[in-house]
């Protein structure tokens, strides 16, 4: 990406729009990760199912939709 964003939306218009939910999620996982190794109660973040199958779908329809002559601006 090197800072391109607007290079980066028009190749991959996913990747950017999953690259904070990425971090996010990987952020959860250290800080419930130490917290056990630092003594404190250890609390688990649990991710809700609709939020698991949203991105599911998300992803799902964008492969799909790419490929069509219509959405043909989500393609690279």
């Amino acid at each position: 990406m090197h800072g391109q964003i607007v290079t980066a939306l028009s190749s991959n218009l996913i990747v950017v729009i999953m690259a904070p939910v990425a971090v996010a999620l990987w952020a959860r996982w250290v800080f419930t990760r130490t917290a056990a190794v630092q003594g404190r109660p250890r609390t688990d973040w649990t991710i809700p199912s609709w939020l698991g199958w949203s991105l599911l779908v998300t992803v799902v329809l964008f492969w799909g939709l790419r490929n069509l002559s219509a959405t043909s601006w989500l393609a690279p």
